[in-house]
């Protein structure tokens, strides 16, 4: 999915094939459902997705919990705040992340139960367009944390955000056969890089885990 695939994963793969010498690797780039469609039909080895798959053709393992991250433009008047909450958002331009996500729906029933009142005048399936709007200084989003950290260098201001907004990365596999030893291997070392950009991340990228994470 595009949320990992654009700056993290990357550097994943170049990781794996330097201690793999010879492997070659092919990332494709496509919505969570498309990622998923491969999986089933065994196109792929691995893959990782945003949405909860019920198929008996794929395996499902959750890759990581964490939470949604509040993103501002530079100069925003609520930059300075340690933890964003609805009520700061109040009539500010929003932008959504579009209505073929679960997601969504989890975000406005935030702001609902809050009686905030939000613009939603922009919504977009990609986090990282949501994240390059913002930037432009046209409005605020919650997104998720791995995309949110790689616009940070750019000036994007990233907060946490109370309540907290659960997000799992998923990885999937074929369910039909077994799972290759490069698969189990890459597996491996993605979960490590997730701890590492996880405590390199001031507390942005948090992993849930335990009772926090149910």
């Amino acid at each position: 999915m595009p949320t990992l695939a654009q700056g993290f994963l990357p550097q994943v793969v170049h990781t794996f094939m330097q201690d793999h010498k010879g492997v070659a690797v092919t990332l494709q780039v496509r919505s969570s459902q498309q990622v998923a469609d491969w999986i089933s039909t065994q196109h792929y080895d691995v893959g990782i997705t945003a949405i909860n798959v019920s198929d008996p053709a794929i395996e499902v393992q959750t890759l990581c919990r964490s939470q949604l991250v509040c993103i501002l433009p530079p100069g925003h008047p609520h930059a300075n705040k340690a933890v964003i909450e609805p009520g700061d958002l109040e009539g500010e331009m929003f932008v959504s992340l579009g209505t073929e996500q679960s997601l969504r729906y989890k975000v406005d029933e935030v702001f609902e139960k809050a009686n905030v009142n939000r613009e939603l005048n922009f919504d977009t399936q990609v986090s990282h367009v949501a994240c390059s709007f913002v930037l432009a200084g046209s409005g605020v989003s919650l997104v998720d944390p791995m995309t949110a950290l790689q616009f940070i260098p750019q000036g994007l201001v990233v907060k946490p955000f109370k309540p907290v907004v659960k997000f799992n990365y998923n990885i999937i596999y074929p369910a039909t056969r077994s799972k290759s030893q490069m698969a189990v291997e890459f597996t491996k070392l993605l979960r490590l890089k997730l701890d590492e950009a996880s405590e390199a991340s001031n507390g942005l990228f948090k992993i849930l885990s335990g009772p926090e994470a149910d």
